[in-house]
């Protein structure tokens, strides 16, 4: 007896064929488009905001940033909620919830113990802002810095669409890496401090007032009133420190003092003239990373050169100031 032979309906149907073909070219088509290996490549991934960090021309998000917070708000500016990364990648926030519409979402990296975020909650988008909340212990003064980072989105989600965004993350902090030195030996061994006068106290994001430097926006920083002092140990005759602020601007660049203790050892250094000497420009880097060192000659003086080793990224050739 013959047995009988099973078939799909389907498969007798030679259009049938031809659409399943069609179908499994076009996937195959769209994975060789996809770089999976690609961070940039926003097709292989459907509603989600994507971040990265551009330092160098490289992607240095893991490098320097290692907490983040997401604030979500309307096309109007309300905020609704706070959003969460996708577990253990930081650099990655599902927007699959999210209805058609408008919307802003803003990110904060590395802010915690440093700066208080506020005004959001009640008075929306233009009122959000990061006030520096660290204090030097027993002072009115600021206490040193982290490294802080800013993102901001608007964005529109489309019923059907990938939905899938990008934002670059900006540099919203300045590191002035301060060497002091004597031309003989340091009158004292231990109880050294440095203070900066008129650094940032407030950045916020104001649309109107932010600066778009390349791919990144820097929310502007206002007053510039504030004072920030760190605890400096001496170290083969010589006081080191990286001195971290919101970022300077090139009218915004504060004094420098060196102390012991209450008793200051030199007068205030004005930086924005040092800055000006050496063609250094805030308000145009992207990155504000700069060095100073300070020598104190055998009568008193003061000398203010660029220190190099720093890598400063600003740097045209000068002397010394002072």
């Amino acid at each position: 007896m013959r047995h009988p032979t099973y078939r799909n309906k389907e498969s007798r149907r030679p259009e049938h064929r031809r659409w399943r073909a069609a179908v499994l070219l076009a996937l195959l088509l769209a994975l060789a488009g996809c770089n999976l290996e690609d961070d940039r490549d926003a097709c292989c991934e459907v509603n989600r905001m994507r971040y990265r960090y551009l330092y160098e021309e490289a992607d240095r998000f893991t490098d320097f940033i290692h907490r983040m917070e997401y604030f979500l708000f309307d096309g109007q500016g309300t905020y609704l909620r706070q959003l969460e990364a996708e577990p253990g990648d930081l650099t990655t926030v599902s927007l699959a919830d999210l209805t058609p519409g408008d919307y802003s979402l803003v990110a904060v990296g590395n802010s915690e113990g440093y700066g208080s975020l506020e005004g959001y909650a009640d008075d929306g988008l233009q009122a959000f802002r990061l006030t520096v909340s660290r204090m030097f212990a027993g002072t009115d003064a600021y206490a040193n810095g982290d490294r802080l980072y800013w993102g901001q989105d608007d964005f529109s989600i489309v019923r059907g669409a990938s939905n899938s965004f990008l934002t670059e993350m900006a540099n919203i902090h300045c590191c002035l890496s301060v060497t002091v030195e004597w031309e003989l030996l340091p009158p004292y061994s231990d109880g050294y401090r440095f203070e900066l006068s008129g650094v940032g106290a407030i950045t916020a994001s104001n649309a109107s007032e932010a600066v778009t430097m390349g791919v990144q926006r820097f929310p502007p920083v206002k007053p510039y009133t504030g004072r920030m002092l760190e605890a400096v140990r001496l170290n083969e005759l010589a006081l080191e420190a990286d001195l971290i602020t919101l970022r300077y601007t090139d009218e915004d660049v504060p004094r420098f003092r060196l102390y012991h203790e209450d008793e200051p050892l030199t007068d205030e250094i004005d930086l924005r003239r040092a800055f000006g000497f050496w063609n250094w420009h805030p308000s145009l880097a992207t990155v504000q990373e700069y060095g100073i060192l300070v020598l104190i000659r055998a009568d008193g003086t003061i000398e203010v050169s660029q220190d190099l080793k720093t890598g400063v990224i600003d740097w045209v050739e000068g002397g010394t100031f002072g």
